[in-house]
Formats: C-alpha cells, sequence, structure tokens
C-alpha cells in the first residue's frame, strides 16, 4: 500500500514540473526541493527546530507559488493572503503533532514572573518554520542582489542560495538549540 502511494505522490509532482508553463523564485522545483529536504531532515534525526526550518521553507514555498496559480484577482493583497493562509495552513497542523518546545529565560529585572523575569515556552516547530519562510523570502532578493552586482547569474543560483542559506541555519540550529 505504502509503494502505491509513493508512487502516487511521484506521479503527482512529476505531472506538475510538466505543467508549468514559466519558472519563477518559487517554482514547482524549489518547492519540491524544500519539501524534500523537510522529510529527509526528520529521517535523519535532526532537532525539531531543524526540521520547522525546512517545513517553513516548503510551506513558504508552497503559498508564494499557489498564490500565483490564481491568475484573477478578487481582494486587494490577494496573493499575500494566500500565500500566509497555505504557510499556517501546512504549518500549524504540524506544529500540533510535533510537541517539541524550547524554553527561552529572559533575566531583565525585577521579581521572577514579572514580564522582564520569566521563563517563556516556544514551539520548536513553529520557531524553526517562521525561521524557514524568513529564508525562503528573502533569498530571491538575495539572488538578484548578487546577479545586479555581478552582472551575471550561474543555472539554478536561486535555488542555490536558498538551500546554501537553509542547510546553513540547520547546522547552526542543530548544534545550539537546546530543544527535546
Amino acid at each position: 500500500m505504502r509503494k502505491i502511494f509513493n508512487r502516487l505522490l511521484l506521479g503527482i509532482f512529476s505531472s506538475q514540473l510538466f505543467l508549468v508553463r514559466e519558472a519563477s523564485a518559487h517554482c514547482p522545483l524549489c518547492t519540491i526541493g524544500a519539501g524534500a529536504v523537510a522529510v529527509g531532515a526528520s529521517f535523519l534525526g535532526v532537532k525539531d527546530i531543524v526540521s520547522g526550518i525546512f517545513i517553513g521553507a516548503f510551506a513558504a514555498a508552497l503559498g508564494l507559488w499557489s498564490a500565483k496559480l490564481i491568475k484573477k484577482r478578487f481582494i486587494r493583497f490577494q496573493n499575500e493572503i494566500i500565500a500566509v493562509a497555505i504557510f499556517f495552513l501546512t504549518v500549524l497542523p504540524v506544529s500540533q503533532i510535533v510537541r517539541s518546545y524550547l524554553p527561552l529565560y529572559i533575566d531583565w529585572g525585577g521579581a521572577y514572573g514579572s514580564i522582564f523575569n520569566r521563563t517563556y515556552i516556544f514551539n520548536a516547530l513553529l520557531v524553526g518554520s517562521l525561521v524557514g519562510a524568513l529564508i525562503m523570502l528573502i533569498s530571491p532578493r538575495l539572488s538578484q542582489k548578487l546577479k545586479a552586482k555581478s552582472g551575471r547569474s550561474f543555472p539554478f543560483q536561486t535555488m542555490t542560495i536558498i538551500f546554501l542559506l537553509l542547510i546553513v541555519a540547520g547546522i547552526i540550529l542543530q548544534l545550539t538549540a537546546t530543544s527535546y
């Protein structure tokens, strides 16, 4: 049954690659790549915050790419609303399944329990997904600036920059985060 499901899923993803008319900064290739890295990271046993980075990048790419599929404008900020909705509709259910939390102790003054002297708890996957989404949003702009500065770009430059930044952020958080 699992083999049939995997073949069906692969067929759906590969058919989407051939139906796309134009590539953009958030094309199906970037979206599938980010999703594959997220699944691979969880199989390798990395921390939940690192998996969250890749899940957030996948959700942001999926949202940005899906928003461009609707050509007609119905409301103002339609693409942004769709992208944010798809991001949260992808990340929030997963963050409720993966219950991993990060403590953040702030000791800026006052008695313990006051707003500036308290331990705050964050969902590790949710924090990681916000970092991944941020990387996914700034990477195309960074690629454009590099292209403008050098006057040329190399093949798959934007995708390479996205994956490089995601991997660097993942390594940093894997080595430093104290998620459980």
